[in-house]
């Protein structure tokens, strides 16, 4: 079975979640090691963030239709900052 990068993490090429719009901006971590991250996305995929599994707290994901910042925090994904667009 062949296996598929997607975000820095490895997967099997038939268990690899749907991550929507979801897009890496920087990666500090290489595949499956878990590093402070940097993504973008549209709002409506916020709660396919959980499906990351290789961001350390202090990650961000930038909402690029809204312009909302979300921050990892040690307890999840918080909104940090709004674009006052949504």
């Amino acid at each position: 079975m062949s296996k598929v990068i997607k975000l820095g993490m490895e997967f099997d090429e038939n268990s690899v979640p749907d991550f929507g719009s979801i897009y890496a901006v920087n990666l500090n971590g290489g595949v499956n090691f878990q590093g402070r991250n940097d993504y973008g996305l549209n709002e409506t995929d916020i709660s396919k963030l959980n499906l990351i599994t290789n961001a350390s707290p202090g990650s961000t994901a930038l909402c690029d239709d809204t312009g909302n910042l979300y921050r990892l925090t040690l307890s999840g994904w918080v909104l940090v900052g709004g674009g006052g667009n949504g």
